[in-house]
Parts: C-alpha cells; sequence; structure tokens
C-alpha cells in the first residue's frame, strides 16, 4: 500500500526507507485517519471493524468500533458496548454518527507528535487519534470521550514503516524524531526498569497484612509520604479504607487530587499496575468511588463495593 503525497507520507513502504523526513504541507486529517484504518479489513457492509475495545464510567465493559468512510470525506462511526451491570454482561448499541469539526492539537503524541481530534456529531463527545509507544509497542490509540465521565478506546497495530511516516506527517517539529533509534534507547530504559521492577517483585509483601513491607521505603512527593507497595490484593473501598488505616497513624486513602499526582509520578514512585486505582473521594449518595486508571490516567465514576480496585497509601508529613 502506498500512501499518497497529499498528506505529507513517505510513498514507499520499504523498512529501509523508514526514515525521519520533513513534512512541508499541511496534514489531512481525514485522510490521515482513513489510512490508519485500511489496516483493518473490511466486513460484507464495508464496515472497518476493531473489536477488543475497553469502556470506562460508572459501568465498565468492551467496546466494538465500527467505521465506515466515504470518497467525501466523511468518516460515520459505531460503538456497540458489553457492559457489566448487575455481575451480568449486556450488549447494546451505543451510537451512531459521523466525524466533524477535525482539528489538530500539537502535543500529546509519542516522538513528538500531534493529536487528531473531532466531534462526534450529535453525542457531545470528542473523538481521538494519536500515537502511543507504551512499553515499547508503537501504536495508534483511538477514543471515544463523553462530557459525563465515560470513553470508549481501543489501539491499531501498523508496521514499523507506517509508523514512522505517521511520525514525519504529525510531528510538531519541522524534524521529525526517529522511530527506530528512540525505540533503541527506550529499550535500554524498559530493561533496566525491569530488573528493578524483578528485583521489587521478590521483595515485595504477599499478604495485606504485611504492614512493614507494604509501607517499606516511603517516597516523598511534595507534602505526601507515598507506601512503597500496593497491597498486594485488590479490594473494595470499604475494605480499603479499613487496611489503610491500619498501617498506622495517618495512612489513609489518597483523594481523587492526590490520586493524580500519584499517576502524574508513578515512575519516581514504580510499582504500579496499569489498572484502576482508588481514591477516598465518592460521589451520587455515597454509592460510587472516584478511581483513576493507572495506564492512561483517565479517571472516572464507579461502584466502590465491587473488590478490583488496587490501592496504595499515603499519609501527610
Amino acid at each position: 500500500m502506498n500512501f499518497s503525497n497529499n498528506i505529507g507520507f513517505c510513498t514507499s513502504i520499504s523498512r529501509t526507507n523508514a526514515k525521519p523526513q520533513t513534512v512541508n504541507s499541511q496534514p489531512n486529517a481525514f485522510k490521515i485517519i482513513s489510512k490508519v484504518l485500511e489496516n483493518i479489513s473490511e466486513d460484507d457492509r464495508g464496515s472497518r471493524k476493531i473489536e477488543g475495545g475497553h469502556r470506562t464510567g460508572i459501568y465498565n465493559g468492551r467496546s466494538e468500533f465500527n467505521f465506515l468512510i466515504f470518497d467525501f470525506e466523511l468518516i460515520k462511526l459505531e460503538v456497540v458496548t458489553s457492559l457489566y451491570v448487575n455481575g451480568s454482561m449486556r450488549r447494546q448499541r451505543e451510537a451512531y454518527s459521523e466525524l466533524t469539526n477535525y482539528k489538530f492539537i500539537n502535543s500529546g503524541g509519542a516522538y513528538g507528535t500531534k493529536i487528531i481530534t473531532a466531534d462526534w456529531d450529535g453525542y457531545s463527545a470528542k473523538f481521538m487519534m494519536k500515537l502511543t509507544d507504551d512499553k515499547g509497542v508503537d501504536e495508534v490509540y483511538v477514543s471515544i470521550k463523553g462530557e459525563s465521565n465515560w470513553e470508549h478506546f481501543t489501539r491499531i497495530s501498523v508496521n514499523e514503516t507506517q509508523f514512522q511516516e505517521l511520525v514525519n506527517t504529525l510531528s510538531v517539529s519541522k524534524i521529525p524524531q526517529n522511530v527506530e533509534k528512540q525505540k533503541v534507547i527506550k529499550l535500554e530504559e524498559i530493561t533496566l526498569l525491569e530488573t528493578l521492577e524483578k528485583i521489587r517483585k521478590e521483595n515485595a509483601p504477599k499478604d495485606n497484612k504485611d504492614y512493614l513491607k507494604i509501607i517499606g521505603r516511603p517516597i516523598k512527593i511534595g507534602n505526601l509520604l507515598v507506601a512503597q507497595y500496593d497491597f498486594p490484593n485488590t479490594m473494595s473501598w470499604g475494605d480499603a479504607k479499613k487496611v489503610c488505616v491500619s498501617l498506622g497513624k495517618g495512612w489513609r486513602l489518597p483523594t481523587q487530587v492526590e490520586l493524580n499526582i500519584l499517576y502524574l509520578n508513578k515512575k519516581k514512585i514504580g510499582g504500579f499496575a496499569d489498572d484502576n486505582y482508588l481514591s477516598s473521594t465518592v460521589e451520587r449518595d455515597l454509592d460510587f468511588v472516584w478511581v483513576q486508571f493507572f495506564k492512561d490516567g483517565f479517571q472516572n465514576l464507579t461502584n466502590k463495593y465491587d473488590p478490583i480496585y488496587y490501592v496504595r497509601a499515603v499519609r501527610v508529613f
């Protein structure tokens, strides 16, 4: 598959030509999104279906993205959701509408790239596409986020040449980064982090009552002391409050604001899972609690009685 020059892509798809190249033309958001979606096979109705996505919000679940691309620069998106409600999975059609009002944000993408946004027309929701490099894996992240604290998100795999071409096209700088070189540097960093994490796990607490090991050597972040380790077992909000207090005077669950501080400093603190962490902040007649997904930082309200959340204790010093 060759890419059109009028969106700034290189024309060759050979690996040896996957080089950073300056792009002088203004990127075309519709054409970039369309080219990325060509990695997804069409079904009988011409829809490009992405399964295995996630839905977060008051109810969590799975998402399926169905894109229809039209020649007159129109993309329509249908999202089908399977929600966990009262212990069972319910499948429903979430919404179907077109993407409009494309924009570029000059920060937030991997390797110094722009983010593409659009309105999901008629649903007060925002579409987003950006490049990511989580744990050394280069992918295209796609999401739909609503105003009432829900989000659907998924990832699309592209080959190395395509990814470099996307970096060339979406680069904020006039000199795009060389993905291959950056990956070598990041691989070295990941190897070091994995070695340190292995040591951490060997010394990690095995039980929620192993209080001394959970506290370990607390990490200072601002005016907070953060326990060195998570509690080994996930739990509900009520149980989490109790075990944090059991660590000793002043230890507790972080507030919603403090939890975000932990997320922003997660590399410095270390040891976090790519999963939901509990805060102490409750809403809506106290039945829902704010949690934060530590893979991408998204916060949402969820049922505080589910025993599925990770816990990291803090105290003020």
